[in-house]
């Protein structure tokens, strides 16, 4: 019944997901630490998802779909995790449209993180073909 699809992550997946976990963590707590307003951190994490998308997409090179998906996952998961440890530690009541929270923080993640694998992904396929050309 196997039909070819590979279903465990390779070294490379779990390179870029749990990098992209540890600095969400890391950035969102500092986020919150130095009280930056919600429109910065938006625009941060945006920038942040496109950025490590585009080295994503450079060194994964096989697709541009699989590194975006990583990251908003990795994402999503550390903002999760971010969002438990506020409501256990901090304020029961902050976080009472959790369910929006996430399909916002999806968006602002994966459509940046997409467009930026593609561009590392495009840049990958244009280096590799001048270099075939070259030799």
């Amino acid at each position: 019944m196997n039909s070819g699809i590979k279903k465990t992550l390779s070294k490379t997946d779990l390179i870029i997901a749990i990098t992209t976990f540890v600095i969400t963590l890391i950035l969102y707590r500092t986020l919150v630490a130095l009280n930056v307003e919600d429109d910065n951190k938006t625009t941060l994490f945006v920038a942040f998802s496109f950025i490590i998308a585009i080295a994503s997409g450079y060194f994964y090179a096989k697709n541009f779909v699989r590194p975006a998906l990583l990251i908003t996952s990795a994402i999503l998961a550390a903002t999760l995790i971010n969002i438990v440890f506020e409501i256990i530690f901090i304020d029961r009541t902050s976080h009472n449209l959790l369910p929006f929270e996430l399909i916002y923080i999806f968006i602002i993640a994966y459509f940046p993180a997409q467009a930026g694998a593609f561009i590392g992904f495009a840049i990958a396929k244009l280096i590799s073909k001048s270099t075939d050309n070259k030799v």
